[in-house]
């Protein structure tokens, strides 16, 4: 017979089952054992199961009265150990970050403030330091299971603010600002064809003055080392009609009289044409610089300017043609087709042509082609559109009742409308990427230049070394230095072209992963869609989400935003 009692070793590292002969017969087996040791103050240790075992083979030996002679009683076995709790810590890449990772310990001693300090110190972990987080990872690792892991993130750096560029700030209220405020009337009510009268500045007065960049703050690492921020870059100034700088070089004059253009790094001075109507009775406008007309633009009229058109009406069966942005407040109305089962583009007689943007309250067969953006307020039905930029529909992301329908749209960066097509599934036509082709063109002229310029490269420098071996005579020097700067300028061309390449490559690359047509309403069928080459035709009605060119195909996405 047999009982077991368990004790603690002299170190107090390991616990010891001690089997002694006893009248008493105790069931001594696994379960046994491990319950003895989770009822005892052992219980948070790593119990040994080898010792376990052994401990369960020697009592069955003895119970059965086998090999009896060769047991000695008493007799021990490790059947558990503490093991105190285990640190390490973790620095991020960049060094911003420090997590602190902690083994719980077996029966064994916990990870205090002390020994973190020590840690930290060692692995010169010191800015940025969390002390809550600290003291509440000791504390969770310390009454968690044993053997399981605690981490936190205990010390955080500091990324440098990068310095602002420098930037222009306007001391004086623009055209645009002007006429996106419409006059308001005594009894506080607008006149969306009274924009009062236009402000023009006068020669040498202020119009801009020149915020300069900043240097940034610099930030640090969790180990201390600073980390130097980006200065701010400088802005230029881009001279324009109108305009100069000062000669101090940081304010922006007015050199005449007229309105004042604000216009990327810098602002331009106008002349301005204002009218209250263009028809029969005023004649077609040709005008060098900017034109204002508060109300309507009548049926074959045409305005042409070298600035911005603004125009407070609508235009009708109208050519408008600006070296600026062209606004009008209300429709761009052009007549309807006698065939209106096909689209023909020849047959749109109003158009609408710009440098810069567009924006329209809503257009319908009409012509709009714009260098930049072109913003439409309520819908575009059966045009033909050509936006080198993005064509926004709508009054922002949550307006549900935008329309795109029919004709034939090409905005290079995207489209965003709440509705495409309708439930009579009018053939509309919309294209993205419009100069993908183009760019892939340029691509190979410029790679056919790459293999006879490398050859020629090639075929110089291996006859670079005869001419060094020729007798140094003037004329071989001359003609060695020839040959080497031949050489250099081979060379440069080649990494330029290898240069467009890439560049060229990257920007197909960008354009096809940022194309998007945006859904906030319906689509509905008979809408194609095209990215670059891909084709998509909508075969049935979807809500929402988008279209995008995703993993070499184009796609609707129910989830694209």
């Amino acid at each position: 017979m047999g009982c077991v009692n368990l004790r603690e070793s002299d170190d107090h590292r390991t616990v010891e089952a001690v089997l002694e002969q006893s009248e008493e017969a105790e069931n001594i087996d696994v379960e046994f054992i491990q319950k003895l040791l989770e009822e005892s103050d052992f219980r948070r240790c790593k119990y040994e199961d080898s010792g376990i075992h052994q401990l369960v083979s020697a009592a069955e030996a003895l119970l059965a009265e086998k090999e009896q002679n060769d047991i000695n009683l008493p007799i021990s076995f490790i059947v558990a150990k503490r093991i105190d709790a285990q640190l390490s810590l973790q620095l991020s890449p960049d060094k911003l970050t420090a997590t602190a990772v902690i083994r719980s310990a077996y029966g064994g001693r916990s990870i205090g403030p002390n020994q973190l300090k020590q840690a930290l110190e060692e692995a010169n972990i010191r800015k940025g330091l969390k002390s809550k987080e600290i003291k509440a990872l000791l504390t969770e690792a310390h009454h968690a299971t044993p053997g399981t892991t605690t981490q936190k993130e205990i010390a955080c750096g500091k990324n440098p603010e990068h310095g602002q560029d420098g930037q222009w700030i306007s001391d004086v209220k623009t055209l645009r600002q002007q006429l996106s405020k419409p006059k308001q009337r005594e009894d506080g009510t607008v006149d969306m064809l009274d924009f009062g009268e236009i402000i023009t500045v006068k020669e040498g007065e202020l119009l801009m003055h020149l915020e300069p960049p900043t240097p940034g703050k610099s930030g640090f690492t969790v180990t201390g080392e600073a980390i130097p921020p980006k200065p701010g870059k400088e802005v230029p100034f881009s001279p324009a009609e109108g305009v100069t700088l000062s000669e101090s070089k940081d304010q922006i004059l007015a050199t005449r009289q007229g309105i004042p253009i604000e216009q990327p790094r810098g602002m331009r001075v106008d002349q301005i044409y204002t009218a209250s109507k263009v028809d029969l009775s005023t004649g077609h406008v040709t005008f060098d610089g900017s034109v204002v007309i508060q109300g309507d633009v009548s049926d074959s009229m045409k305005i042409s300017a070298t600035g911005d058109i603004t125009i407070g009406g609508s235009v009708y069966y109208a050519t408008i043609e600006a070296g600026g942005d062209i606004v009008v407040k209300k429709g761009v109305i052009g007549r309807q087709p006698e065939n209106t089962k096909q689209f023909n583009v020849d047959e749109l007689n109003c158009q609408l042509t710009a440098t810069g943007h567009i924006q329209v309250g809503f257009a319908q067969y009409s012509k709009l082609q714009a260098a930049k953006d072109i913003s439409v307020e309520k819908q575009l039905l059966h045009c033909f559109t050509q936006a080198k930029g993005l064509l926004d529909i709508g009054r922002g992301p949550k307006d549900r009742n935008s329309k795109l329908i029919g004709g034939i749209t090409q905005a290079c960066k995207g489209v965003q409308c709440a509705n495409y097509g309708t439930e009579a599934f009018i053939p509309t036509e919309i294209r993205m990427c419009c100069n993908y082709q183009e760019l892939i063109d340029l691509e190979q002229q410029i790679s056919k230049k790459l293999p006879e310029n490398e050859q020629l490269l090639q075929e110089m420098l291996l006859l670079l070394p005869t001419y060094k071996d020729l007798p140094k005579s003037p004329e071989n020097i001359k003609k060695t230095k020839q040959l080497t700067q031949a050489i250099q300028q081979t060379k440069k061309l080649v990494a330029t072209l290898k240069h467009k390449v890439r560049k060229l490559r990257l920007v197909r690359d960008k354009q096809l992963s940022s194309a998007k047509m945006l859904i906030g309403g319906k689509i509905f069928p008979n809408v194609k869609v095209h990215i670059a080459d891909y084709p998509l035709k909508i075969t049935e009605e979807h809500s929402g989400g988008g279209v995008s060119f995703r993993k070499g195909e184009i796609v609707y996405d129910t989830e694209l935003r």
